[in-house]
């Protein structure tokens, strides 16, 4: 008989998009090389998954649109589209393709895409979930049935003024879909991109750069599945580069431990690992300084040296001074 509340065997410690510039690709997985991971890197594009899989940091093999090894992280190194991720723990590779250093890996792969000696990027639109997404909730009456009016797409692009009673759409909310969006049936082209990358991480603003509407058309769209019961609002959430260098730093000072560190702050605050709510960032942060040590250890010492970057992150995002920090947060 299995123990009850047992952790999984493969959690998930790192989640998120890849971005331009500090979340590259590139720098992902130099972070994971650096941090000397085992486990599996899972990337949903939008021309489908790939798997990268790593042992005590060096990446042992990587597949996508069929390719393995370098082709593999030349096509993928194609995906101009934001793509999101997850780093699960202690995920075994099923084989190697990879047996150079990560940087002669990455430099070969740049060095065949400006000669053109890469495989092609396959566009065809992926249809599989994104890695670790939650599955869609089960409408209460077992089937979901799209309402018999037109889509949303047939309503004029002006704003929809919110109706008395209705929470507002703000460009920082982030709105997460209560059922697939093949269930909710959209009829235009631009009208799927948005839900596609509804994942409950991009902000109302990022869905707007991503599918390429402006935001009245995508507070216009949202709003009738909000009506609908088909869309829900969470809080912002701040920038994953928090998450990124928190993983970073935590586990430059404590090490393995980290990780454990690092979840039970996230249950202390209900949140999911590269979610964290922007007005939870301060608890958020301080619970993890307390789990790394006590006041005035070497750990604590040099945790808190290290943090300064990510407590601007959390003061920039609201709107506060560095007087601020012990004041209660903002829920």
């Amino acid at each position: 008989m299995g123990v009850t509340g047992a952790p999984p065997s493969h959690p998930t410690i790192l989640s998120g998009l890849l971005l331009p510039g500090d979340n590259s690709l590139p720098m992902l997985l130099d972070y994971l090389h650096q941090c000397e991971r085992n486990g599996a890197l899972l990337i949903h594009t939008a021309h489908g998954p790939a798997h990268l899989y790593f042992q005590a940091g060096q990446l042992l093999h990587a597949q996508f649109q069929g390719h393995a090894g370098l082709p593999a992280i030349a096509v993928l190194m194609q995906v101009q589209d934001q793509a999101a991720f997850t780093f699960q723990l202690n995920r075994d590779s099923p084989e190697r393709s990879i047996t150079t250093t990560l940087g002669h890996l990455l430099m070969n792969a740049a060095q065949i895409l400006d000669e053109g000696h890469a495989p092609p990027l396959d566009l065809t639109p992926a249809t599989t979930a994104p890695p670790g997404a939650p599955a869609p909730a089960a409408p209460a009456t077992g089937t979901y049935a799209p309402p018999p009016a037109g889509p949303p797409d047939e309503a004029p692009v002006s704003p929809t003024p919110a109706a008395p009673g209705e929470p507002e759409i703000t460009y920082d909310l982030v709105p997460a879909l209560l059922f697939s969006a093949e269930q909710l049936g959209a009829g235009s082209d631009a009208h799927r991109r948005l839900l596609r990358a509804v994942n409950a991480r991009r902000s109302v603003a990022d869905l707007a750069r991503h599918s390429g509407l402006s935001l009245d058309e995508v507070t216009r769209l949202l709003r009738l599945h909000l009506t609908r019961g088909e869309v829900t609002l969470g809080p912002p959430l701040l920038h994953q580069k928090f998450w990124i260098e928190l993983l970073r730093l935590t586990n430059t000072v404590a090490g393995k431990e980290g990780d454990q560190i690092i979840q039970d702050a996230l249950k202390r605050i209900g949140a999911a690992p590269g979610a964290i709510p922007v007005g939870r960032g301060r608890a958020f942060l301080k619970t993890v300084e307390q789990g790394v040590g006590e006041a005035g250890s070497a750990r604590r010492v040099a945790f808190s040296r290290g943090c300064y970057q990510l407590r601007m992150m959390i003061l920039n995002a609201t709107n506060t001074t560095e007087e601020d920090w012990n004041e209660p947060d903002v829920r």
